[in-house]
């Protein structure tokens, strides 16, 4: 548990911690930010994209949550559904695939998944895994449509994969670090952010 009440010791190393993940992820969506690779295509423009948009990113960082919370053989398991669901998805829509509720499902990602980790549920494999691959062809779909159109299909889905797993990781770590306050705050944040962009 995230030890607010804890020695100085354990309080300095929680925030540390806290800090990294955080300059992590800002350092991702900063050189994500479109004039850091206006002429770079391929496998960057894939690295970068998982953190170009704040849906996406919360979103791969709740999976990943999801993944540490239920530990076990979830932390193997739900990372490699997600990818492997992502990587089908993205090339269905470079294929010409249409689905036209993709953006919806991201947005509902962020609710559901922020709901479960705020109310501190730990869904058996059999649930979280479909789920996790439902939400996980949304955003690889999504990913797919936003390729550059000159970018190398393979080298662009790599990068996707790379990318995304930074996030799955980031989420992991925060889980598995036994912080279950500050996972179910972070949890209410990504539902009340996927609520706020639903209605927007």
């Amino acid at each position: 548990m995230f030890n607010l009440n804890g020695n100085e010791e354990n309080m300095r190393s929680d925030t540390k911690y806290l800090v990294t993940i955080f300059l992590m992820l800002w350092a991702g969506g900063a050189y994500a930010h479109p004039g850091h690779f206006n002429d770079m295509m391929g496998f960057f423009a894939g690295l970068s994209h998982p953190f170009s948009g704040v849906d996406h990113l919360l979103s791969m960082f709740a999976i990943g949550l999801l993944a540490g919370q239920r530990g076990g053989k979830a932390i193997m398991l739900v990372p490699v559904v997600c990818l492997l669901a992502m990587a089908l998805a993205c090339t269905a829509a470079i294929s010409g695939l249409v689905i036209s509720f993709s953006e919806m499902g991201i947005l509902l990602t962020l609710v559901v998944s922020g709901v479960l980790l705020a109310c501190r549920v730990k869904l058996s494999l059999p649930l979280l895994l479909p789920l996790v691959g439902m939400f996980s062809l949304f955003h690889g779909y999504a990913h797919g449509l936003e390729m550059p159109f000159n970018a190398k299909g393979f080298e662009y889905g790599v990068g996707l994969v790379a990318g995304s797993s930074l996030l799955l990781l980031a989420g992991m770590l925060t889980s598995l670090k036994g912080r279950e306050k500050i996972v179910a705050y972070l949890g209410a944040a990504t539902a009340v952010v996927g609520l706020s962009l639903l209605v927007v």
